[in-house]
């Protein structure tokens, strides 16, 4: 169905209203998060008796480790500090444009095939759609993460040390519902299940009367668990698809020829 034409004003008042509902939920998960990395000592600083070199900055970490990093529990692994986890949440999450696309594909997806029933595909409806896409992604993944903190777990993402295809698909999709604690050990990512499933059925509430968060809730999270499935083959096999499509490679520079200048 074609796309209504509205006036700006008729659209700005509903516009504003869902918008407002997608940052409301941001800006109190960057208060929380934020949070964590406040209260911590101060290192005490010592009168320096010399000049001291500039100690080479620390890399933060990301949420994909490579494959060559050390796993939790093995020599050289650093755990992440209350500061690298709201560091970790806010680059690669808050602040990364792959946020937003997930949420604008999913609310594109849905407002093509009339999800939710109820509302309009209309302008209007589609501000509906991007503001709870938003939102359902803040609580998800705001609420994974400070369940993490709070448990002692990794919210990275570790590469398996197998090889082949089938090894590596099956040790993603295990980790998709496992996750490792500050000692190596294997443990069920129940905040990440937890955040999956909380954030549908919580999103429910601002649908259409018909949609309940035991039903059509449970199904969205089944939803989620799926694409994070996906996620992490994505993440396992990310270097291998880097090199095939060339993402990130340099371009060599000509050597230059000192001799011949040098000779003129």
């Amino acid at each position: 169905m074609p796309i209504r034409k509205q006036t700006i004003r008729g659209l700005r008042a509903p516009a504003r209203r869902w918008l407002l509902r997608a940052l409301v939920p941001c800006l109190l998960l960057t208060w929380a998060v934020d949070g964590m990395g406040q209260g911590l000592p101060d290192d005490p600083k010592a009168a320096p008796t010399a000049i001291q070199p500039k100690p080479a900055p620390v890399p933060a970490p990301e949420e994909v480790e490579p494959p060559d990093a050390p796993h939790p529990g093995e020599k050289g692994f650093v755990p992440m500090t209350p500061r690298d986890r709201a560091h970790l949440f806010f680059k690669d999450f808050v602040l990364s444009p792959n946020t937003y696309l997930e949420g604008g594909i999913s609310a594109v997806a849905g407002f093509s095939v009339g999800e939710p029933e109820g509302w309009p595909r209309t302008t209007d409806g589609m501000f509906r759609r991007i503001g709870t896409q938003t939102a359902l992604l803040m609580m998800e993944e705001g609420g994974r993460q400070a369940a993490d903190a709070a448990f002692g777990l990794e919210p990275r993402y570790f590469r398996c040390r197998c090889t082949g295809l089938l090894p590596r698909t099956a040790y993603a999709i295990k980790m998709t519902f496992f996750t490792f604690n500050g000692e190596g050990h294997l443990r069920p990512d129940i905040p990440r299940l937890a955040a999956d499933y909380g954030s549908s059925m919580i999103v429910t509430r601002w649908y259409p009367g018909k949609y309940a968060p035991l039903d059509q809730g449970v199904r969205m999270g089944h939803t989620q668990v799926g694409i994070d499935v996906a996620l992490d083959i994505f993440r396992e096999f990310s270097p291998e698809l880097k090199r095939t499509f060339h993402v990130g490679r340099k371009k060599s520079k000509p050597v230059e020829r000192t001799e011949e200048l040098g000779a003129r």
